[in-house]
């Protein structure tokens, strides 16, 4: 009964995570897309239905966090990671079908490489009885989690700053240095994100919510 109440935990777990790149990816590139049909036309008509799927992407893209959090509760982090990780690949097949950007065997190699690095990582990789959670749940108050907490944030601070400052008219950066500080920051908040994520994982369920996450 617990090897298949574990077992059915890991897919759920799985599920959820692949349901968040699906979500995020598909979010991220109706946003682009909208960003590609605003600079076609300053058509009033273009630039409605512009707004309409960004604001669409927006909304799908936050609603991804849902499943993902849910992921990070069921299944070990190198499992959500991993997940993770494979939504490059999805990303780049809708850029190639819906973006026409194009996919050379470069790009297709890295794809093929990278899904049987997830195959081999959801195969062999750990799975949520294999985790001590009393053990695992005690690092998160070590001294380095919090200093790199700590860092992390302060660092995303400025970031965010350089990234918004120009739009106060305060101080106006190059445009080169926005290439620098928004993916920078985006990788940043992603990873503090897994942090707290993972930290989810081990918070004692109440008892008067049992079921999903037991």
């Amino acid at each position: 009964v617990d090897a298949a109440a574990d077992g059915m935990k890991f897919l759920l777990g799985l599920s959820c995570a692949l349901a968040n790149g699906v979500m995020s990816s598909i979010g991220f590139t109706m946003q682009r897309k909208a960003q590609l049909i605003s600079e076609e036309s300053r058509d009033e008509d273009v630039q409605r239905r512009s707004s309409f799927i960004r604001n669409a992407g927006v909304v799908l893209y936050i609603l991804a966090a849902v499943p993902d959090v849910i992921s990070y509760t069921l299944v070990p982090q190198v499992v959500c990671t991993t997940v993770a990780c494979f939504r490059l690949v999805f990303v780049t097949f809708l850029a190639h079908t819906f973006l026409h950007e194009e996919v050379r065997g470069r790009e297709a190699l890295g794809m093929a490489i990278c899904t049987l690095g997830t195959f081999l990582c959801l195969v062999f990789g750990p799975r949520p009885e294999d985790i001590k959670g009393d053990d695992m749940a005690q690092t998160f108050y070590h001294a380095q989690v919090w200093t790199y907490l700590g860092f992390g944030l302060v660092i995303l601070v400025l970031l965010l700053v350089v990234e918004h400052l120009g739009r106060f008219g305060t101080y106006h950066f190059n445009k080169h240095v926005h290439y620098i500080t928004l993916p920078l920051a985006t990788g940043l908040a992603f990873a503090l994100e897994k942090v707290f994520n993972t930290e989810i994982g081990f918070v004692q369920t109440p008892a008067s919510l049992p079921g999903l996450f037991d």
